[in-house]
């Protein structure tokens, strides 16, 4: 009887494999039937790739919901990162809807792109607006032209490198020596 149930996973996971293009990696793997669809436990070491969608994320462990054969929500934790064609993000927590292709992520959030460094408490990603929505003490920082832009709260759009921040947006000319700087 333990043998079966030792096996239960596998067979389950055979049953309800995930979206072809989807490729997940752990350390250690629970595979649970719920009512709502398939629950995987992925422990240590997560690796998540979708090629499709030119997108990567490791994490220290995640939970994925699989009804239907396809992850519906994707849930990482604990040194997270992502990275796609564009951009990366690392945060403590980050929650994936593939249907939406929205990610959020919670806790300390950094956001790299080009010579452009966000951070933030709390950012959700819209990849097919290419969206920021990001709150919680945001700051967005231009290496080469030496800006800050910060703000309690901040959408940004990647593309148009523009945006709008609310509850007092304050500008700051980053100083290229001690002393010298810019307020606006």
């Amino acid at each position: 009887m333990r043998f079966l149930l030792f096996l239960l996973p596998f067979f389950l996971a055979t049953a309800f494999p995930v979206d072809a293009t989807e490729l997940i990696r752990a350390d250690r793997s629970e595979t649970t039937l719920q009512d709502s669809g398939v629950l995987r436990i992925e422990v240590g070491g997560v690796s998540y790739q979708h090629p499709e969608r030119r997108l990567s994320v490791s994490a220290d462990s995640a939970r994925l919901w699989i009804p239907a054969g396809a992850v519906s929500i994707a849930r990482f934790f604990g040194r997270v990162a992502y990275q796609d064609s564009a951009r990366q993000l690392d945060a403590a927590t980050m929650t994936y809807l593939p249907r939406t292709d929205v990610s959020t992520f919670v806790g300390a959030v950094r956001v790299m792109e080009e010579d452009r460094l966000m951070t933030a408490r709390r950012v959700a990603y819209r990849k097919k607006e290419n969206r920021l929505d990001a709150e919680g003490g945001v700051t967005l920082n231009y290496g080469e032209q030496r800006i800050s832009l910060s703000a309690p709260a901040m959408t940004y759009h990647v593309l148009a490198d523009s945006g709008t921040g609310t509850g007092g947006v304050r500008a700051v000319r980053l100083p290229d020596k001690t002393g010298d700087s810019l307020a606006v």
